[in-house]
């Protein structure tokens, strides 16, 4: 399920440059991970900023369904 919803998110992403998408997130991943795991956007603010830079969240999504998520 993850797998196409991401593939869904590329999709639009490729075909929609101008969407605010872009101007919010650095890639289909960090969306995925925004829109499932963070409905409130304080707590996404909090988790996506750290002293080390932002998180790779294609790993933590591979991590977290433990499968490969190569679009």
């Amino acid at each position: 399920m993850a797998q196409a919803y991401l593939r869904a998110g590329q999709r639009f992403w490729n075909n929609h440059p101008e969407a605010k998408v872009h101007q919010r997130y650095d890639n289909v991943y960090e969306w995925f991970a925004r829109d499932v795991f963070f409905p409130r956007e304080k707590d996404w603010q909090k988790a996506n900023v750290s002293l080390f830079g932002k998180p790779d969240w294609k790993d933590f999504l591979e991590r977290e369904f433990g499968i490969d998520l190569t679009l």
